[in-house]
C-alpha cells in the first residue's frame, strides 16, 4: 500500500483531470518512473503509489528514516549508525515538534524532518517550487502563514501534493494547471505552463539530481526572472547520482550556477549521508544581487 491521504469527493474529482494534460517532457529518469505513479480512490481517502516507499518505520523516537530497520544491524561507533547521525539528533531536540501532527501518521519522520530543516532556509514572502513532491515543504511555510506558493511539477506527481494541501488546508485557495488560478494563494504548474510572476525564492530539493543536464540549465536559466533583486535558490541535491539504467548521470558541481550571485549557505543538509556514508546530499543557498550593477561587478 502507498501513502494514503484523506480525501473528498471534490478532491478526488479535480485530480481526475490531471490525466488530460499533456505529458510535459522529461528525463529518461521520470519518464520511466511515470509507469510507477498511480492513484486510486479508498473510501474517503486516495491512495498514491510510486511517490514514497512502503519500507516500514522504527519507532519515532528511534531514528528519523524509513531505512533505520537497516541500521539496527550495525554497531555503535560504525559509520553507519544512525544513532548519531545529525538528522537523528536535530530530529530528537527540536524537529519532531514542527510539523502537522496529521503528517505524523502518513509519512516518517525522516521525510517530514526534511521538509522543516529546508524550510528554515526559506524567507518570507511568495515562494517558488521546482519539484513539490507530496509539498511537504509547502505544508510547512503555509503554516509559517507564507501567502504565495506556486508549485512545478509533473501532473503524475503533483497529484500527491494538492491532495495533502487541500487535507491540511482546506479553506486555502489552491488551483492546479488550467483551473482559474485569480487570487489562489497555492498554484501548481506543469513544465509546459510555468508561472511568469516574481518570488522571494525558488527551491529544489533532490529532483535536480533526477533530470538531464539541459532541463536543469533551462531553470538555472529562469532564475534571474523569477527572483526579485536579493531573492534566494535553496538547492539541495546529491553531489552526484549515476543511474546507468534510466542513463542518468547528474552532477551537483556541474549545475550551472550564476555568477555574482552570493552564496549564503554551501554545506551539507541534514539528510545526507542518511542512505550510506557515501550518499553525500548537498545544500547551496545563493543570493541573486540586490542591483544589475552588482551582478556585473
Amino acid at each position: 500500500m502507498g501513502v494514503v491521504i484523506p480525501a473528498t469527493d471534490e478532491t478526488w474529482q479535480r485530480l481526475q483531470a490531471l490525466s488530460t494534460l499533456p505529458r510535459s517532457a522529461s528525463s529518461a529518469y521520470w519518464q520511466d518512473r511515470r509507469t510507477e505513479m498511480a492513484m486510486q480512490r479508498t473510501g474517503d481517502a486516495i491512495t498514491f503509489d510510486g511517490l514514497y516507499s512502503d519500507v516500514p518505520e522504527a519507532p519515532g523516537w528511534l531514528s528519523p528514516g524509513r531505512l533505520s530497520w537497516l541500521r539496527r544491524l550495525v554497531g555503535v561507533g560504525d559509520a553507519r549508525d544512525w544513532s548519531e547521525h545529525p538528522l537523528t539528533l536535530a530530529w530528537r531536540t527540536r524537529l519532531h515538534a514542527l510539523p502537522d501532527p496529521r503528517l505524523a501518521s502518513v509519512f516518517s519522520s525522516y521525510d517530514l524532518a526534511k521538509a522543516e530543516d529546508t524550510a528554515a532556509d526559506l524567507p518570507d514572502g511568495p515562494i517558488l517550487e521546482i519539484g513539490g513532491g507530496a509539498c511537504l515543504v509547502a505544508a510547512a511555510m503555509l503554516r509559517r502563514d507564507c501567502q504565495r506558493y506556486a508549485v512545478i511539477d509533473l501532473p503524475e506527481s503533483m497529484a500527491a501534493g494538492f491532495a495533502v494541501l487541500r487535507w491540511l488546508f482546506p479553506a486555502i485557495n489552491i488551483a492546479l494547471p488550467g483551473e482559474p488560478n485569480t487570487g489562489a494563494r497555492v498554484t501548481f504548474h506543469t513544465p509546459d505552463s510555468m508561472p511568469d510572476e516574481t518570488f522571494a525564492a525558488a527551491v529544489n530539493v533532490t529532483s535536480f539530481q533526477e533530470l538531464d543536464p539541459p532541463i536543469v540549465a533551462g531553470y538555472f536559466v529562469r532564475l534571474d526572472d523569477w527572483l526579485v533583486p536579493g531573492g534566494r535558490f535553496v538547492c539541495i541535491n546529491r553531489a552526484v547520482k549515476t543511474d546507468p539504467a534510466r542513463n542518468l548521470h547528474a552532477v551537483f558541481e556541474d549545475y550551472p550556477w550564476p555568477e555574482g550571485w552570493s552564496v549564503l549557505r554551501d554545506d551539507e543538509p541534514l539528510i545526507s549521508r542518511w542512505s550510506g556514508p557515501m550518499t553525500t546530499i548537498r545544500r547551496r543557498v545563493i543570493q541573486k544581487p540586490t542591483t544589475a550593477c552588482a551582478a556585473k561587478s
